[in-house]
């Protein structure tokens, strides 16, 4: 009973899903951003919010092994594997 409480309370607690959700808001507001550099023809406020979109979409990218690597961690502290 002890273990699937943990699990519980790991999960609903999930580091990576806060991270992935904020990516996503980031992401959003870059698009916005560059929406309006386009709108008034802003070269470097587009440029800027091009590289942020950019490096967040990396971020997600990365968080595929961090999901694993969280993954495996609660299993061997759980024992459900």
């Amino acid at each position: 009973m002890y273990r699937f409480a943990l699990a519980f309370l790991l999960a609903g607690c999930s580091p990576v899903s806060r991270i992935a959700n904020n990516t996503n808001e980031i992401r959003t507001q870059a698009q916005l951003l560059a929406d309006h550099g386009t709108a008034i023809n802003d070269p470097v406020v587009v440029t800027g919010a091009t590289r942020i979109d950019t490096l967040a979409a990396g971020r997600h990218c990365a968080l595929g092994c961090v999901e694993y690597v969280t993954r495996a961690c609660m299993a061997m502290l759980t024992g459900i594997g």
